[in-house]
């Protein structure tokens, strides 16, 4: 129903954000290199918790809760990564701000919520109206809004179908029911006219 989808999930690593904070971030504990690692390894669920140990001391650090999401959504837990993502929307960081944006489309259209994740990718494209990714999974969202559109019309035009036809049923239950009462009676006008 969906189709291909683009699912970008990035860490913040060191040099990745042109800020001094982005490389003291990523030098800063240990914890967050081990996760980036364990991460790239695919070993998710230990680079969650890692990330988990750094976000202790981090805590006002957004990039840690973005690198916290995308292991989160790794793990197939779309709702965390989101509480996760929006964490980290505090940022001054547009580059990870439009990240963060992208991701939490990423997480509604994963639980097939696709209105809220079509605003998401709106939101994206205000940001960066050349961003492809979001463009196409908007295109998705979009797609598949009108999918549930058409089957909700679908299902209530049998709907109606069914209850016409239940009507009807009922009405020629009744025209019957009308017929023997009349064909009962002319029987006992009949029989009473051969008495007298």
């Amino acid at each position: 129903m969906i189709g291909k989808l683009f699912l970008s999930v990035s860490l913040v690593m060191a040099g990745a954000a042109p800020t001094a904070a982005g490389e003291l971030f990523s030098r800063s504990l240990p914890a967050v290199q081990a996760g980036n690692q364990l991460y790239h390894d695919q070993q998710y669920q230990q680079a969650l918790e890692q990330y988990e140990r750094a976000e202790q001391e981090l805590d006002q650090e957004p990039r840690i809760h973005f690198n916290r999401g995308n292991t989160l959504f790794k793990l197939g837990r779309p709702g965390e990564a989101r509480a996760a993502y929006l964490r980290a929307l505090g940022t001054d960081d547009p580059e990870l701000k439009k990240q963060n944006l992208y991701n939490i489309g990423n997480s509604f259209l994963a639980e097939g919520s696709f209105p809220d994740a079509a605003a998401y990718y709106r939101r994206v494209l205000e940001h960066d109206p050349q961003h492809e990714q979001a463009r196409f999974n908007l295109e998705i969202a979009l797609r598949a809004m009108q999918q549930q559109e058409d089957q909700k019309n679908k299902d209530d035009q049998k709907k109606d179908g069914d209850q016409k036809q239940d009507e009807q049923k009922q009405d020629e239950q009744k025209q019957d029911e009308q017929k023997q009462d009349e064909q009962k009676q002319d029987e006992q006008k009949q029989d009473e006219q051969k008495q007298d």
